[in-house]
């Protein structure tokens, strides 16, 4: 088991780093606080409700110190990490399996603390032992760790009615390329984030099939060869990188050419430095792949195409591909995560399905086609927090937490912008709760309303003037939205979801 504690000045670290071993992470319910009022000559109470005071959570720790002074020094640092003014951030993680595997985030779920009281820590020889008691600030619920928009997902992601507690899982896109998933947990929560494309669009898309290495961008390509001395010549029947690919020494790679004519593409290593390591070269014949192990200086490489004809840059990720990944096994191309724009890891996630091994071997053997899936788990199920709304339609948002959202207490930000064909007051509709935000006035498309919290905005502008003083409320679940005093209008949601 571990702690990550994250702090308001955005160091984010772990217990284990600093050889605190936690031993449980212990999470009460809320304190529930009951509201009775009483009525002379009437017997006895009136029921007013519950509110939910603070949450604790217990933590049992020891110590690992290398010798007695060691305890001493751990144990100031301990107190180091834990005592703030200010309050931070915990993370739960926990094996799967008793002392087998490493530990994994319990969910995409973090507490808002602080350490309630003091602590002590009990010596016995080179081991100290104690216990960590937090408790919640502001609200007793855990949050998720992402909004609404650092992130996008789906019902069919978040759960297709298999049982998650076992078994290997599968995330498929709709194009049909399929994704293997050693532990579900990997996918309770899976976001994307604008900072995280570059890092992660490839893990949804790829999984079993290796991360490719090689920008098809061709701004990162030019005409000419590169000689085994790192000369280079401009030729215009040959396509060279102009970037370099780093690359980690003594490691086994498999590149291969996809090209299937008479395009050679050869290999230039180089150590960290950008200085070429002669004799490192490797030619790749079209249509196979080669391995190799990486020079034990290396740090860098790059690769050429050569061809018999005339070509341009723009032909990479069209007409000529290859690709370099890591390991033994040469597999089929994917789109390095460099080259994604936000744009398209969204729409690839907004796409995925997690499908179970026996979907997974049927497809694979040809037994069940991969649009059988797309039927099993169809596109309505989508969940989105950025709509077009008409006047004639009705949008879902899911609240996957199982708390409801205000927006005077928890996070909860709605911009709408590009309203179209205005008709007096514009109105926002929960028709799941009956809550909505109304505004007074007509509306042009370059428009933009803000509700940040209590908080209306018209171009940057305080509004609460302009609005009917009711504002939209999410419950837990579905949320049926609609527009009315207008044709059309964008309407982007943004909150966390919250847990009791």
């Amino acid at each position: 088991m571990d702690v990550e504690i994250s702090k308001s000045n955005g160091d984010i670290f772990r217990l284990s780093e600093y050889n605190i071993i936690v031993q449980d992470f212990r999470v009460s319910s809320p304190e529930i606080r009951e509201n009775y009022g009483e009525v002379n000559g009437r017997d006895g109470l009136i029921d007013r409700g519950i509110e939910l005071g603070r949450r604790e959570i217990v933590v049992p720790f020891f110590i690992d110190a290398e010798d007695l002074h060691g305890i001493a020094t751990l144990r100031d640092k301990l107190f180091d990490l834990v005592i703030d003014k200010r309050p931070f951030y915990v993370r739960e993680l926990r094996r799967n399996t008793y002392q087998t595997g490493s530990n994994k985030f319990i969910e995409e779920k973090r507490y808002k603390v602080r350490i309630s009281d003091a602590f002590d820590i009990e010596q016995e020889f080179t081991y100290g032992f104690g216990e960590l008691v937090f408790e919640t600030t502001d609200l007793p619920f855990a949050e998720s760790v992402r909004t609404t928009l650092e992130g996008i997902t789906s019902t069919a992601l978040l759960g297709s009615g298999h049982d998650f507690d076992s078994g290997d899982y599968y995330v498929m896109i709709d194009d049909g390329k399929i994704s293997l998933w050693n532990n579900v947990d990997d996918v309770d929560y899976y976001f994307i984030t604008h900072s995280q494309v570059i890092e992660e669009s490839n893990e949804i898309v790829e999984g079993v099939y290796g991360r490719n290495l090689i920008s098809h961008d061709a701004q990162n390509w030019e005409r000419g060869i590169i000689y085994t001395n790192d000369n280079k010549a401009y030729r215009s029947n040959a396509l060279r990188m102009s970037k370099f690919v780093d690359i980690k020494p003594n490691t086994e790679y498999t590149i291969t050419n996809y090209t299937d004519s008479s395009e050679m593409l050869r290999t230039r290593v180089y150590d960290a430095k950008g200085n070429i390591i002669e004799g490192e070269n490797i030619d790749v014949e079209p249509g196979t792949s080669e391995t190799f192990t990486s020079h034990k200086n290396a740090g860098k490489m790059k690769v050429y195409f050569n061809f018999d004809f005339d070509v341009s840059p723009k032909d990479i990720g069209l007409k000529y591909f290859v690709k370099l990944e890591e390991g033994s096994k040469a597999t089929e191309w994917t789109k390095p995560p460099q080259d994604f724009s936000f744009k398209e890891a969204e729409e690839r996630q907004a796409r995925a399905y997690i499908i179970s091994k026996e979907e997974y071997d049927a497809i694979r053997t040809g037994k069940m086609p991969y649009e059988q899936v797309l039927e099993n788990y169809p596109y309505d199920e989508l969940v989105g927090y950025t709509f077009t709304l008409t006047s004639d339609d009705e949008i879902n948002i899911v609240n996957l937490g199982n708390v409801d959202v205000h927006p005077f207490q928890q996070y909860l930000r709605i911009v709408i912008e590009n309203v179209q064909g205005t008709q007096g007051a514009f109105r926002l509709v929960n028709l799941t709760n009956n809550t909505e935000f109304s505004f007074l006035g007509g509306l042009r498309s370059s428009d933009v309303i803000v509700i940040d919290g209590p908080r209306v905005r018209f171009n940057n502008n305080e509004a609460f003037r302009r609005t009917r003083r009711t504002y939209i409320q999410m419950s837990s679940g579905d949320n049926r939205f609609a527009i009315e005093g207008a044709d059309s209008a964008d309407v982007t949601f943004d909150f966390r979801f919250y847990y009791k």
